[in-house]
């Protein structure tokens, strides 16, 4: 478009330059040559050349010449108007072509923007709804009375995967010290029978464990049942109550122990309580219950003190079947004494359990501990106890792939 524009405008300054030349070599002719004549200067020029010929034959080559130079600036003036309409027909149709473009993107920019408005639009009402359903379903859960009661079949073994982690960091006059252990077990539950009233009898089994303690200054012990045939001498005991009976147990559909015959020294590799007492009655989320406990605490001239304590339970929420349930260990007896303090944190509970209301069992636990005692061993002394303790119901599969 810039090259016809320019050869137009040089068309037309060699059509005013020839013009102007002709007004000055022929005096006898008096019509202007400008340029808004230049579409009738070819006819008008045309005349007078014939009639200046008719006075001078000698003049004949100046006529002639000025005719063919009429026609010449004829014809460039009409070429340049046709190139002139061209890139004015050209201009408009970029013009309109880059509108068209314009306003379609326009219109695809306006229809994205709505197809993303509407979208976002179904996506929030699409989780408005959801909520609403979501506070609809606890509404309707929070008012329900749910029973709680455990459920078993005879001959069937219930397996739980037990992790217990503990950090025991010290500091005593000046001198730290720090303590980790881990353990990772598998509890079970060999179901032997099932009674009218719902009484459930079961062995209760340590399957395996993988152990390992770490202490300030000392070397790293580890025992794996599965793979170590002779454990260190600090987990002999572990090793013994590995893969035999350690209790047979019987407990009501409540989760009360009605019995408990143990048949080797007592080995708790931080397995917690075996169940969860449960009231008779119906209960809704907000529910709370008691059960009574006492601890022992040996001191350090040999006495034993007793401790009495209770496992606070609440009913915190229920969901899809599922109940989950609070729990902490509160103390009544007052302590007054670091040092029974320093033993006593290691026996407090304070978590949370999931229980399958329609299952009839426990199917996870995390327990978590962050205890500071000051002054358990002299006025400087420090000890911070930081301890987890997780159950996982094993699927009955994944169970005897295990074995």
């Amino acid at each position: 478009m810039g090259g016809v524009g320019l050869a137009s405008r040089r068309r037309e300054d060699g059509s005013r330059g020839f013009e102007r030349g002709c007004h000055v070599t022929c005096g006898k002719f008096s019509t202007e040559f400008t340029s808004h004549s230049r579409s009738a200067f070819g006819p008008r020029l045309a005349n007078a050349s014939a009639s200046f010929a008719k006075q001078s034959v000698a003049s004949w080559v100046v006529v002639a010449s000025l005719a063919a130079a009429a026609t010449f600036i004829d014809q460039a003036a009409f070429s340049s108007r046709l190139m002139a309409d061209d890139a004015a027909t050209v201009s408009a149709k970029t013009t309109g072509t880059e509108k068209t473009g314009t306003e379609k993107t326009g219109t695809e920019k306006t229809g994205t923007e709505k197809t993303g408005t509407e979208k976002a639009g179904g996506e929030k009402t699409g989780q408005a709804l959801s909520q609403q359903l979501q506070a609809a379903a606890r509404q309707v859960a929070n008012s329900q009375s749910h029973t709680f009661a455990y459920r078993a079949k005879a001959g069937e073994t219930l397996r739980w995967k037990v992790t217990h982690l503990v950090t025991v960091d010290t500091k005593i006059r000046g001198s730290e010290q720090s303590a980790k252990t881990r353990s990772s077990s598998t509890k079970s539950w060999r179901v032997t029978a099932v009674d009218d009233e719902g009484n459930i009898t079961f062995v209760y089994m340590v399957d395996d464990v993988d152990m390992w303690q770490s202490v300030t200054g000392r070397q790293e012990i580890r025992y794996n049942s599965r793979t170590d045939s002779q454990p260190p001498r600090e987990y002999e005991v572990a090793a013994k109550s590995v893969g035999v009976p350690l209790a047979t147990v019987v407990i009501d559909r409540f989760g009360r122990v009605v019995k408990r015959d143990s048949e080797q020294s007592q080995f708790n590799p931080g397995l917690g309580e075996l169940t969860i007492p449960f009231p008779e009655k119906e209960m809704k989320v907000g529910a709370r219950w008691n059960v009574p406990d006492e601890i022992r605490i040996r001191l350090e001239d040999g006495r034993v003190q007793r401790v009495q304590t209770r496992q606070s339970y609440t009913l915190e929420k229920v969901e899809t079947g599922v109940a989950t349930i609070g729990i902490k260990t509160e103390v009544l007896t007052p302590i007054d004494d670091p040092k029974v303090h320093a033993q006593l944190v290691q026996r407090l509970t304070q978590g949370s359990v999931k229980f399958d209301l329609d299952a009839g069992r426990l199917i996870s636990r995390q327990m978590d501990l962050d205890e500071t005692v000051i002054g358990f061993s002299g006025p400087d002394s420090v000890m911070q106890y930081l301890a987890r303790l997780t159950d996982e119901l094993q699927p009955a599969s994944a169970a005897v792939a295990e074995r």
